[in-house]
């Protein structure tokens, strides 16, 4: 039985359950839904990794119009979070480092990524849509001054705000921490968030991090048992040494009493 069960009468439950079919209700009227795409065809990527590498969500504002965002879900790019100075108040310096793996993967991928949306737009059903952010889609040079922004534009695109990976699990030189989130050579230190990803999750993180958050608490719960069990027992080991030498002072003072 939950704790919230035992707390709230089930009238409670009931009317809280009904605000929020109702208040799902009401968002999924304005927004659609979320789906991701594949559009791999790097051929450095093994032939079965069939992680799909765009997310498209797909928006009804108003019942009439449609809007769609497109997320790069396994970027080759890397960023980097580096110390400002030597002192600990300072904010760290971040870099994000967007589009920069040198074979353009990241780019490639998220413009094919968009022309697919676009064919799917374009199809019977929602012939009247369309990208007018783009004069010509199938010319890469304006489609990459749209993501970039040049000298008369701004750039178009942005972070979904999915930041993974800046102190890696693992048993290499690179890892910050080990399998049980323990930072290395730091005693009593733990990192239990999305920072540990060696790499990405293909889709938000959200849920993964609930699941890390899950994990890193049971590890600090059962190394805490552990270390308690290994508390008591060499406190019961002491306990019985000392019964012994008591034990054995008693028998030679004793032996000393009978000699006089």
């Amino acid at each position: 039985m939950s704790l919230l069960t035992i707390v709230l009468p089930d009238i409670i439950l009931v009317v809280l359950y009904r605000l929020l079919v109702s208040y799902v209700r009401r968002i999924s009227s304005s927004v659609n839904g979320n789906h991701q795409l594949r559009m791999r065809r790097d051929l450095t990527m093994p032939v079965n990794d069939s992680r799909p590498d765009i997310q498209v969500i797909i928006g009804t504002p108003n019942g009439t119009s449609l809007w769609t965002l497109a997320y790069l879900l396994q970027p080759n790019s890397r960023g980097r979070v580096i110390l400002a100075s030597r002192d600990p108040t300072d904010a760290p310096i971040v870099q994000m480092n967007y589009f920069s793996d040198p074979a353009s993967h990241d780019v490639n991928t998220l413009m094919e990524g968009i022309r697919r949306v676009n064919q799917i737009f374009s199809t019977a059903p929602m012939h009247n849509s369309g990208f007018h952010s783009f004069s010509n889609l199938s010319d890469d040079i304006e489609f990459k001054n749209y993501l970039y922004g040049n000298k008369s534009s701004t750039a178009n695109s942005n972070s979904g705000d999915h930041f993974t990976g800046t102190c890696k699990m693992g048993i290499d030189s690179m890892a910050v921490v080990d399998p049980r989130l323990r930072v290395r050579g730091i005693v009593g230190l733990r990192v239990i968030d999305a920072s540990i990803m060696p790499f990405i999750t293909s889709g938000n993180t959200q849920a993964p991090v609930y699941m890390i958050g899950e994990k890193g608490a049971q590890m600090i719960l059962d190394d805490n048992n552990s270390t308690g069990t290994s508390a008591a027992s060499s406190l019961h080991r002491s306990y019985n040494f000392s019964i012994v030498i008591i034990f054995y002072l008693v028998f030679y003072i004793s032996t000393l009493i009978k000699q006089h």
